[in-house]
């Protein structure tokens, strides 16, 4: 089967969707389907002219060039990778939507970010014959929000790369070092829009050092630096946490798992997801995790992880401050994380991948390996 897979959009991003693309893409080599891999060359995100032109160059993408290379190529099934897609590919069309949160959190995106999304999210998902989702929290909030019928939104699990595991123990560390870190610290991974929760942590962390236990607590936020980033940056310095929260930048891949093993914890407390793996690569790096007990984190989490209101900061500080005196309990959350990480693989979401490439394509799916189609 010739798959067009798109990645103009997630192929732009070093977190998140990115990720999700990359390891995809990689894992289905491995499978019975041949990708056409196409990315359309859009600059890097920005705000102004130069965002209006990528819009018009992503528009004239998805509205003429997908049709154009669907007829060239011969492709029997395209899949966009991201939450945009076009109207008529001209083929079986397959579409990730990793979350509902543009729709469900209007108030952190523009009305011209909503509109374009209203045409090339919502009724490219309409339009699908088949929508991935990552997790069963994402598809119940995709179907509501976007009016898609659940028989045509199938849960795909995200998976964790090998290359997270458990490190020695980090003490001096030349990571750790180059970042100014020093155990103990709370470790954020990720971007970060408004709905991350970045400013209940520092408000958590900065009561959670108020008590003799916690006066060495350090934040350290990883992640490409973001222009939302000043309000947190302006609270830390209100709170006297200039020195203690470190924001770290973007990190190479090779250095995350360093980061991770030598964090008190890993915190995500965010107000909506629709997976979150930073948790899956912090469990199976063996660090334990705290994060929010709603919407898909909750989901992936299971039973080993820490689970607080996000809206609290007293939930979350009195979460680090029972992380940093409970050795009993952190250790039971690192021996739970690393079962749990265990069964999410990306090998086995490209199996339940070119499941729902075959569904789409109206295609058997007796010949295929076991995979989690849900």
């Amino acid at each position: 089967m010739l798959v067009g897979f798109d990645v103009t959009v997630p192929g732009r991003a070093a977190t998140g969707v990115g990720v999700y693309a990359r390891e995809l893409r990689a894992a289905l080599v491995e499978r019975s389907v041949r990708l056409r891999v196409w990315q359309e060359p859009l600059a890097p995100p920005m705000s102004g002219w130069p965002r209006l032109l990528n819009a018009v160059r992503l528009t004239r993408w998805l509205l003429t060039q997908v049709p154009r290379q669907v007829r060239r190529e011969g492709i029997r099934v395209y899949h966009a990778v991201s939450s945009l897609g076009p109207l008529r590919p001209g083929c079986p069309f397959v579409m990730t939507v990793h979350d509902a949160t543009l729709l469900t959190m209007r108030s952190q995106y523009g009305w011209a970010d909503r509109l374009y999304h209203r045409v090339f999210s919502v009724h490219a998902a309409r339009r699908a014959d088949a929508v991935i989702v990552p997790s069963a929290a994402a598809r119940q909030a995709v179907a509501r929000a976007y009016v898609v019928p659940e028989a045509r939104i199938h849960v795909v699990w995200h998976g964790v790369s090998p290359r997270f595991g458990p490190v020695p123990p980090a003490g001096e560390s030349p990571i750790l070092h180059r970042h100014g870190l020093r155990p103990p610290y709370v470790l954020f991974v990720g971007a970060r829009p408004p709905r991350k929760n970045l400013e209940r942590l520092i408000l958590a962390v900065a009561r959670a050092r108020d008590r003799p236990d916690g006066t060495a607590l350090q934040l350290a936020v990883a992640g490409p630096i973001e222009r939302g980033d000043q309000a947190a940056r302006s609270l830390a310095r209100r709170l006297g946490l200039e020195e203690v929260v470190r924001w770290l930048g973007w990190v190479p891949d090779d250095e995350l798992p360093v980061l991770y093993g030598g964090a008190l914890c890993l915190a995500y407390p965010s107000l909506a997801e629709g997976f979150g793996l930073p948790i899956l690569e912090a469990m199976a790096c063996g660090t334990p995790v705290l994060t929010s007990d709603r919407s898909a984190l909750a989901e992936v989490a299971g039973d080993a992880a820490l689970l607080v209101d996000p809206e609290s900061p007293d939930a979350i500080a009195e979460g680090l401050r029972r992380l940093r005196r409970d050795e009993g309990a952190r250790q039971d959350l690192i021996t739970r994380g690393a079962v749990r990480a265990a069964g999410f693989t990306w090998q086995a979401t490209a199996a339940a991948t070119e499941a729902v490439y075959r569904l789409a394509a109206g295609q058997s799916l007796a010949a295929l390996s076991p995979g989690p189609v849900r």
